[in-house]
């Protein structure tokens, strides 16, 4: 079937975090344009799962069953040419709840974990909360585009005690989608220092043209053993407040500590929707996923071309994947406070301040 993206669905008054909580802004007249939550309709398929489920008059504890997994590893196959077991796969409410849990299980007080911002803020709360050394890796940006530094990642892995690195591919909020060559530089690393890995890879789907999606732990047997990755339909079909999400782990030693910090923080259940629409996603969602992404890359286009026309002393990242957009304000020549100012009261945008991100984000915004 045929997607009109166009359509405007209201959503205030649907308990929706995005729309419903614009009183934090302390005015109505604003986009919020702030969190990674897009205003399309579901895809039908998807609906359809969830309303006959609706329909069974029961809605107990949720099981998550052999299909959850099978249904995981023939997507990761299908879309990405990742083959995995269906053994390596297990459960999690969402990303920020594995990160925590991942952060818990393979690492102790007083190790050190290692972002790479700017990067997804939970990132750095969730290190702080669990009681961990948080280590800074920044991205660095050279011919206008944000990469890793090496030299710096090395150092930071020699002496700052680096047990876990939470990797973000494709990262948020740049929008970088890195190459083969560039996790393959990174994983040497890991291997040589004895680093795991959590790769965040919520947004692996969402890949504009000319870029391709690489699972860092496809790369070698070695780094599969080292590595916990974290999937889910839930950016690239709307489906967030379902809180239903994979993580894949060759490792069967790493993949009982995940699971056992899983059960000791009592989200091992499934929301019984979520799974419905999960494998709805998986195995229905072709279709409506390449009709996206065309739309999408219109709308990236058109956001281009709108600031290099209108708004010069902007300027936008170029995005590889996900559909953040991240912008420069550095010419503006603005402090942080009166730059949000500026944003909510003039521009009437909701948006996240770049700070937020870490000090690399300062005078950005997402």
């Amino acid at each position: 079937m045929n997607y009109n993206f166009n359509q405007v669905i209201p959503r205030i008054g649907t308990s929706c975090g995005k729309w419903d909580s614009k009183e934090v802004y302390r005015t109505k007249q604003v986009i919020p344009m702030w969190v990674a939550d897009m205003d399309f309709p579901v895809a039908e398929p998807i609906m359809k799962c969830i309303r006959k489920r609706a329909e069974h008059p029961v809605m107990g504890y949720a099981h998550r069953g052999k299909d959850f997994s099978e249904i995981t590893s023939q997507w990761m196959e299908k879309r990405h040419g990742w083959y995995i077991e269906p053994g390596w796969v297990t459960f999690s409410p969402g990303m920020v709840p594995a990160i925590s849990a991942a952060i818990q299980a393979l690492t102790k007080p007083g190790e050190g974990v290692l972002i790479q911002p700017p990067v997804y803020y939970p990132f750095s709360g969730t290190v702080n909360a669990c009681k961990r050394k948080l280590v800074e890796n920044p991205l660095k940006v050279s011919e206008g585009k944000y990469r890793m530094d090496y030299e710096d990642l090395e150092a930071k892995f020699k002496t700052e005690n680096v047990r876990l690195m939470i990797l973000c591919n494709p990262h948020n909020p740049v929008g970088r989608v890195y190459t083969k060559e560039e996790l393959w530089k990174l994983g040497e690393l890991c291997l040589k220092y004895n680093v795991l890995i959590f790769s965040d890879e919520i947004h692996s789907d969402l890949i504009l043209k000319g870029h391709r999606h690489t699972p860092l732990a496809s790369l070698s047997g070695e780094l599969s053993q080292i590595t916990l990755t974290g999937v889910t339909p839930s950016k690239t079909f709307n489906l967030a407040g379902l809180q239903t999400s994979a993580v894949i782990c060759k490792n069967q030693k790493l993949r009982r500590d995940f699971d056992s910090a899983i059960r000791m923080n009592g989200i091992q259940f499934p929301n019984i929707f979520g799974l419905e629409a999960f494998k709805s996603a998986y195995t229905e969602g072709q279709d409506y996923l390449e009709q996206l992404l065309v739309y999408l890359e219109s709308n990236y286009t058109y956001c281009k071309r709108f600031f290099a026309q209108r708004l010069k002393p902007l300027r936008t990242t170029e995005l590889e994947g996900t559909y953040l957009l991240w912008f420069d304000c550095r010419e503006l020549q603005m402090d942080c406070e009166k730059l949000d100012g500026f944003m909510l009261n003039q521009a009437h945008l909701g948006l996240d301040s770049g700070y937020l991100f870490g000090n690399q984000g300062r005078d950005l915004c997402g």
